[in-house]
């Protein structure tokens, strides 16, 4: 970003909002639908959730 808030270009700008949706705002904002958890917390959990699943069907 520029002086003002203002892009350089159309492009700088996609590539800026881009940035921050996938780097912030999906993997570590806390998002209501998942418990006010962040996804990467969300996914670790449901990760070790399954693992004990697995363990439990296999014994």
């Amino acid at each position: 970003m520029v002086e003002n808030g203002v892009f350089e270009s159309v492009e700088q700008a996609r590539s800026e909002v881009f940035s921050y949706i996938e780097g912030y705002y999906n993997r570590i904002r806390l998002h209501s639908g998942l418990g006010y958890k962040s996804p990467m917390e969300f996914e670790k959990q449901l990760e070790i959730k399954n693992e004990r699943s697995r363990e439990s069907f296999v014994s």
